[in-house]
């Protein structure tokens, strides 16, 4: 008898920390956008949740970042491997390639950063997030590509080497991720009129700037999330923008809108703009 429940007993001991991590992790991957890893996590509990982080892989991790970033309930997020534009600017054509992510030679990149290996070219580039827009109909990559952008997003590069391009993320090779909060002032044509359908709310912000600056121009954008970005021009020069993700509103640039005569008031009450009703 005392054996029996000795045996019983055993039936009921907790799986091993590996094995709950691996579920942890599973489930955390699973969440279709960040309002459901949200719930996910405190369901789980914040220790479970550090184990499963910590178990993590760099693949799983990049995963991870794409779904914290996904904020609407019906729009598509971006994974690894998307096509990826890169808006023309002056000084550069407009590029086409598959999106990495957040991470490069196995190092977690700036806040407003994003990895990406254009058409064409062997090293991946670090570009703005608000430099990128999504490609409709983006053609699925092969398993082959998978593998190669999986190689940049893990492999460590040997000291003193950087792998590829900075285009428009305030970076120079071997600076410090931390450093990238600079001003993207990037010198643009005059802009042109835009397919890309507006907000009703960035239809609002845009009529609020027009009776304070009736000089700016402004030109309407997609990211790779498919949020909708209103950039702000003055006599050609870009100075800031607005995005509008379906929930909320940011603001880049700041630091340019307040050189242009925007107040930090100003900036304040355009981001806390009442949402217009659809």
């Amino acid at each position: 008898m005392k054996v029996s429940q000795r045996k019983h007993r055993l039936l009921f001991l907790p799986p091993p920390l590996e094995v709950e991590a691996k579920d942890a992790i599973a489930t955390l991957l699973a969440c279709v956008n960040n309002k459901a890893l949200e719930a996910t996590k405190q369901k789980l509990g914040p220790k479970l949740v550090e184990l499963a982080w910590e178990e993590m892989n760099l693949v799983e991790r990049n995963q991870f970042q794409f779904i914290t970033q996904r904020v609407g309930k019906k729009r598509k997020g971006a994974v690894l491997g998307d096509q990826v534009r890169l808006k023309a600017s002056s000084d550069n054509k407009a590029l086409t390639g598959r999106l990495i992510g957040f991470y490069l030679d196995g190092k977690l990149l700036g806040l407003q950063e994003r990895a990406v290996l254009f058409d064409g070219e062997e090293e991946p580039s670090v570009c703005s997030r608000s430099d990128l827009t999504a490609v409709a109909k983006s053609v699925p990559p092969t398993p082959e590509e998978i593998k190669k952008l999986e190689g940049f997003l893990t492999s460590p590069k040997p000291a003193g080497q950087t792998n590829g391009k900075n285009r428009g993320s305030g970076r120079s090779p071997g600076q410090e991720s931390e450093q990238c909060e600079l001003d993207l002032n990037i010198v643009a044509p005059e802009p042109l009129a835009s397919d890309c359908e507006s907000t009703p709310t960035l239809d609002n912000i845009q009529f609020q700037i027009q009776g304070l600056f009736p000089e700016f121009t402004f030109a309407l954008t997609k990211n790779l999330y498919n949020s909708v970005l209103l950039d702000i021009y003055d006599k050609g020069k870009q100075i800031g923008t607005f995005e509008d993700d379906g929930e909320d509103i940011f603001v880049y640039e700041k630091a340019s809108l307040f050189d242009a005569g925007f107040t930090e008031q100003q900036v304040k009450q355009l981001v806390e703009i009442e949402r217009v009703p659809f």
